[in-house]
């Protein structure tokens, strides 16, 4: 793992991912359903032949999170994921272009309250519109807080693949910004991730901060289920 966050691993390809790891965790509209195509996709309704392979329900996904990243001509993108028994599902993510602050504002606030959000994990680069949240009564962590940016965001990386090499994340088929941010994904020369169309997987990246691999829904993972922290740093 500590070779891994130091940049050690995985660097071959030039891909944050390997395809395969991905193909598990991203569905493609078939393989919860006998290799059938989805006609349209209603994640996490009983409409979603995955929702009954995983035997849960929406309601029963806690530990959400909502990360945001923002973006002026860029896009905004936001995620919110969840978990249930060592698994982590995002149960929302969306890319949005050209809004006003208060387009912005209200956009997260919606999600927010419709998934039952108090907590916003938001971009640390964002100071002002990161106030502006903490005013409105959210809390809002500084992600980068006691550690340098880079390594911080390196540890937080290190985390997510960790969850997609295990294959124990779920992602609908409906999120193409996130696949498509997700599957591009690559390294430059000096082992840093590449600034292209990484907005919707720095969304994902946030809101899995908190987030540590469990192996399986046993006693551990029972001994955090809704837990909330509100620093990321122990």
């Amino acid at each position: 793992f500590l070779v891994e966050v130091l940049g050690g691993m995985s660097r071959g390809s030039g891909l944050v991912f390997g395809g395969d790891d991905l193909n598990s965790v991203f569905c493609d509209g078939r393989k919860y359903n006998n290799n059938v195509e989805c006609m349209e996709c209603d994640p996490y309704t009983d409409n979603c032949p995955a929702m009954k392979v995983f035997n849960i329900k929406l309601s029963q996904i806690s530990d959400r999170e909502m990360g945001v990243d923002f973006g002026e001509v860029a896009p905004t993108a936001i995620t919110v994921t969840g978990r249930r028994r060592g698994i982590g599902f995002v149960l929302y993510s969306d890319e949005q272009t050209g809004l006003s602050d208060r387009e912005k504002l209200s956009w997260i606030t919606s999600t927010a309250i419709k998934y039952n959000l108090e907590e916003i994990l938001a971009d640390p680069e964002e100071r002002a519109m990161r106030n502006m949240l903490d005013e409105m009564g959210y809390i809002v962590p500084n992600i980068w807080a006691n550690s340098a940016g880079g390594g911080a965001k390196r540890m937080y990386v290190s985390n997510v693949k960790r969850y997609v090499e295990k294959r124990h994340m779920f992602v609908p088929k409906k999120f193409d910004y996130l696949r498509k941010s997700v599957y591009g994904l690559g390294y430059d020369d000096r082992g840093n991730i590449m600034k292209r169309n990484d907005h919707s997987f720095d969304s994902l990246l946030y809101s899995m901060i908190y987030y540590d691999v469990v192996e399986d829904g046993g006693s551990f993972y029972d001994s955090i289920k809704g837990r909330r922290t509100t620093t990321i740093w122990s």
